[in-house]
């Protein structure tokens, strides 16, 4: 094999390769005086911004996407574990059900199509529950303060349970819904779902009598609510101020 030629170089105090992709590519293409070139990168040098630039200038790139999310140490299934079907426009799962296309948006430069299924709450595959307990013990032997729990569907069908948990080890938790209140957990603070449906029941209206789905504005819920449940702050032993219990939309005894 033959050793690599250096053709360009640049030395630079950014600690990151992702925003060097097209100046390098440049660079390259001006030490070897040709029109067109083709740039090889690791996915160190991934960048949607980079990508483009080095399109709009005739210069055809290929690397591999970053695999930075974590979620395969998380248990969870990565995007390499999910097979595209052209012919139909889906992806197939691990369990074998379809994700279909829902939208389109752009984030950072990048346009993505989104697609997913609503099979995935009662999903086979979904890591065992008892590993609730194992993460709950996790938290006493690290001497956790408190607790957040990231708004998820699978998250909320099981409230009872980690609104249990978080008592029996007493760990303070927040989540967004108020179910996770009403269930025993200490406070919950977030969107009022109620409005949701309330927005949802308006926009399904307006479509029924005729306006058009792509006229209508685009509306997010405006309202906060903030639940904190006394019984459980009683159990954690914790005394909630008086100037936030006045806050609070509701008021668990």
């Amino acid at each position: 094999m033959s050793p690599p030629l250096i053709v360009a170089h640049e030395v630079t105090n950014v600690g990151s390769d992702r925003s060097q992709l097209s100046r390098m590519s440049e660079r390259a293409r001006a030490a070897i005086g040709s029109e067109a070139i083709e740039a090889v990168a690791d996915r160190g040098y991934y960048n949607g911004e980079e990508i483009l630039a080095c399109e709009q200038s005739g210069i055809t790139v290929y690397l591999p996407k970053p695999m930075t999310s974590g979620i395969n140490a998380k248990g969870r299934f990565g995007k390499q574990d999910f097979v595209y079907v052209a012919a139909d426009d889906v992806y197939l799962c691990p369990a074998g059900e379809q994700l279909t296309y829902r939208y389109t948006n752009e984030e950072d430069g990048k346009t993505l199509r989104r697609y997913w299924t609503t099979a995935c709450q009662a999903c086979g595959l979904k890591g065992d529950e008892r590993e609730f307990e194992a993460v709950f013990a996790k938290l006493i032997q690290l001497r956790t303060g408190g607790l957040v729990i990231g708004r998820d569907p699978y998250f909320t069908a099981r409230s009872d349970q980690l609104a249990a948990l978080a008592v029996r080890h007493a760990v303070p938790a927040a989540y967004a819904w108020r179910e996770f209140a009403a269930a025993g957990g200490l406070l919950s603070y977030g969107a009022a779902i109620t409005d949701s449906y309330h927005l949802a029941g308006n926009y399904t209206g307006r479509i029924l009598k005729g306006e058009k789905p792509a006229d209508l504005p685009v509306q997010q819920v405006s309202k906060v609510e903030l639940i904190i449940n006394l019984k459980a702050a009683k159990a954690l032993n914790i005394t909630v101020p008086l100037s936030l219990l006045g806050r609070a939309d509701e008021v668990i005894e």
